[in-house]
């Protein structure tokens, strides 16, 4: 769905499987490339991006890795790019660390404001923007 609102969208995944599967799911997708990349150490960092969404991924990182991830997402996007996270805040197996932490150290490497954090129960979400201004503001209807 986020693909019809971007002219271009990088799509990565560890899983070759998870891959596979979008790459036939979207296989008339023109916007869209889908890569196989362990993230923070095939991070694309010659890239710049206006939008990075970090979703269900950092909790299976030490937290060195999710500080290396934060800090290539701050520094990969645009003057008006925003960062997104979200993750999940109940106990499973291979969860290295909790939600909390990881928005935690988002929020600390991040080089910009946080715009949004949405918590409950079950997960948390966080949106941080280099700009600073909210989403009304930057469409000039605020």
């Amino acid at each position: 769905m986020i693909a019809r609102r971007c002219t271009r969208l990088l799509a990565c995944d560890v899983s070759e499987a998870a891959v596979r599967s979008a790459s036939e799911r979207l296989a008339d997708t023109s916007n869209i490339a889908l890569e196989q990349r362990a993230v923070p150490d095939e991070w694309p960092t010659d890239a710049r991006f206006d939008l990075i969404v970090i979703s269900e991924l950092a909790y299976y990182l030490s937290p060195e890795a999710t500080a290396t991830l934060a800090r290539h997402a701050s520094t990969s996007l645009s003057d008006n790019g925003t960062l997104v996270a979200c993750h999940w805040r109940h106990p499973f197996e291979g969860k290295l660390q909790s939600a909390e932490d990881i928005h935690a150290t988002f929020d600390a490497a991040f080089h910009g404001v946080r715009i949004v954090q949405h918590a409950e129960a079950d997960f948390i979400l966080d949106v941080w923007s280099k700009d600073g201004r909210s989403i009304a503001q930057r469409e000039g209807i605020a």
